[in-house]
Parts: C-alpha cells; structure tokens; sequence
C-alpha cells in the first residue's frame, strides 16, 4: 500500500484546499441558500393583500358588489379626504397601495361600455400591489360583463360573490417539477456544483505530484503492477471522497435541513460523488500546470451546474439545451433528484434509472482515465 500511503502524504500538502473550499461552499449552501428555503412554498401560497381606500359615490348594485369583493380580498382603509393630492400623500407614505372613486353613474356608464368616465383609480407607479388590486377590479367587471342576457344587476353581483370568492384546492402531479421542494431536496440539488468543483481542484494536485516524471519512473521500475497502482490511487480518492460526503451531511444532520427521503437523497449523492472521483482521475491525467487546475474545475462544475438544471430549472430550461445536457452526468444526477422528491412506494424504476445512468458515466470516465495512464506509461 506503498502508493495509497503516498497519495496521503501528498495531499497533507493541500490539506488548506479542503478546508478553504469545504467553508466555501457550506457558507454559501448552509448560509446563503438553505435558510432562504420556504419548504412546501407552492402550498402556502396566499395572494398578497393590498390595502386600499374606496369612495362609492354611486351606490348602485354594481358599485355596492363591487365594494364588498374587495372588502373580501384586501384591507379597507380609511382616509381623511379623496381629494388628489392628499390621496396621493396617502400613497407616498404606502399607508394606502390604491385608492378608487366610483363616481355617479358608474352602473349605468358600466352598462354603456363606459366605465372609464365613472372610475378614478390612484396608485403607485411600477408596484406590485397596485397592479394586483387593478386586476381585482378589472376581473369583477369582466365577469359581471359575461353574465348571460336578461340577468338583473344584483343577481350578478350576487354571483360574482359567490363564484369569485371560492377557493381552489390545488394538487401536484408527483412525477413533475410541480412537486413542492423542502430544504432536503436544495441540498442534494448543489452537490455536481460542490462535489465536482472541490474534488477537481483539490485532488487534481494530489494526483498531479504523483504523475511527475521522477515519481512516475521510480514506480514503473518497481514491482508494482499498473492495476494495483491505480486501484491504490482510486481507493485513497474513495476515502476522501466519503469523508466529503460525510462531513456536508453531517452537517445538514446537525442543522435539521434533510428530513425526507434521505436513503435515495444519499445513493445518488454517492454515486455522484464516484462520478466526481472518475472526472478528477481523468483530467489529472492531462494537467501539468497547477494553474489551470481551479480554471478547469470552475468549468467542469458550474458549468455542468448550468447547464443541467442546478441553477437554472430542467423545466424552464429549453429543448435545445436539455439535449446537449444529456450528455453530462449532472443532468441525469437532477432527474433522480427530481424523481426522488415525488417518490412514492412502488415506483423505484423513476430513481434507479437516473442513477444507474450515472455509474455508467463514472465507470467510461474511469475507464478512460486508465487508458490515458497506460499510454502514457508505454510512451515512457
């Protein structure tokens, strides 16, 4: 075990990139990502409440129908006086987000196509709330529009009431991105972003010192078979790469982040993190300057994290580029967490598949990375 002794030896030297880039990332995922997480957020989703002032000067069925939807959805609030520019201090001090007059005639305006003329509507330019208020009105309208003929003012209000007050329930196909996503489902999202990029540029100078041409001549003239060699190399990488795994789960564990699924969460990261392993192993094989080693890395995983849906959603991502992204390991290591995330008894196929695509990837990038070796050792 004379190489898997030296792998370590070697990498004391660098002990600092692990550490350095460990804080890196739990900083940013633990810090900056997971508490911002609102779990189930699809689910607790209310629309937003705007409050708002009202003048009916009509008093008709319409405006009166009008009065009391909105009394329903948003927070009436009294002011001192609708005069213009006392409406609009009222609005520049956000005590109001909108204010609205009907004014006299503003049933009969509504029935000539007219409402226009009869409606004085103050907001705030470029905000949200106004917006949504203004839409609140301008559906109540809409629908009291599309009333069948011959139906009376108040019998429409009366509808509009009651069908626009009522609340949908909502449910998410369980084998779509519609799936609420808890804190568990974020961490495992960043792993190719974390796993890739840190054992790229803190193993790929670990193996870079073991591939010198001092080093590399002193082992081809000893007894050591290439396999053993090699398999040395992989098993030393193996142990760092479990000890990386063990402390970022460690500490989700510590901080009550994973709590659903977590058996699955861990076989795909694993087996991601052989994916991870295969990709430093192969592109040790070609670096002999330790100065692009961070470039590449940086390359390699968020590059992987961008394209394959890490970043940027699978399904908001276009055709064109999920295509290509079918060629990277990252992208079949989020379709098992997808898969993972709706997971329910009886349908494993949907995890397996993903994950079995990855090992076939770490396996080829393995495999490629030992035939790299052997070639170089036979040109030496």
């Amino acid at each position: 075990m004379k190489i898997f002794k030296a792998f370590f030896m070697v990498m004391r030297k660098y002990a600092y990139n692990f550490t350095l880039y460990m804080g890196i990332f739990c900083g940013v995922l633990f810090g900056g990502v997971l508490p911002h997480v609102d779990e189930n957020t699809a689910q607790k989703y209310v629309s937003p409440k705007v409050d708002y002032a009202i003048l009916d000067l009509d008093e008709s069925d319409l405006s009166k129908g009008l009065c009391e939807y909105l009394e329903k959805i948003h927070v009436k609030k009294e002011i001192n006086s609708f005069e213009e520019n006392l409406v609009r201090d009222d609005l520049y001090s956000r005590y109001i987000g909108a204010a609205i007059v009907l004014e006299k005639g503003f049933q009969e305006g509504f029935e000539n196509g007219e409402t226009a003329k009869f409606v004085k509507f103050y907001d705030i330019p470029d905000n949200m709330y106004s917006v949504v208020f203004s839409n609140c009105v301008s559906e109540y309208l809409r629908y009291i529009r599309q009333q069948p003929a011959g139906t009376s003012m108040a019998e429409a209000t009366a509808n509009a009431s009651e069908t626009l007050g009522k609340k949908i329930e909502v449910t998410y196909p369980e084998d779509t991105s519609a799936v609420p996503r808890d804190k568990t489902y974020y961490f495992f999202l960043y792993m190719p972003w974390i796993l890739t990029l840190m054992m790229i540029v803190s193993l790929t100078p670990v193996l870079a010192r073991l591939n010198e041409e001092r080093i590399r001549k002193r082992v081809y003239a000893s007894p050591y078979k290439f396999t053993k060699m090699n398999s040395e190399i992989y098993l030393a990488m193996l142990i760092v790469g479990l000890g990386v795994c063990a402390v970022l789960f460690g500490i989700a564990e510590m901080t009550h982040t994973v709590n659903s699924n977590v058996g699955l969460y861990v076989v795909n990261m694993l087996v991601l993190m052989l994916v991870a392993l295969s990709i430093t192993f192969f592109v040790s094989k070609f670096v002999k300057n330790d100065m692009i080693i961070s470039l590449i890395g940086n390359v390699v995983g968020l590059g992987m994290s961008f394209l394959c849906g890490v970043f940027v959603p699978q399904s908001v991502m276009s055709p064109t580029i999920l295509k290509v992204a079918h060629i990277l390991p990252a992208y079949w290591y989020v379709k098992a967490n997808d898969a993972i995330n709706a997971y329910k008894p009886g349908n494993l196929s949907s995890v397996l598949g993903p994950i079995g695509v990855e090992l076939l990837f770490a396996v080829t990038l393995f495999g490629a990375g030992l035939y790299a070796a052997k070639v170089r050792r036979v040109k030496n």
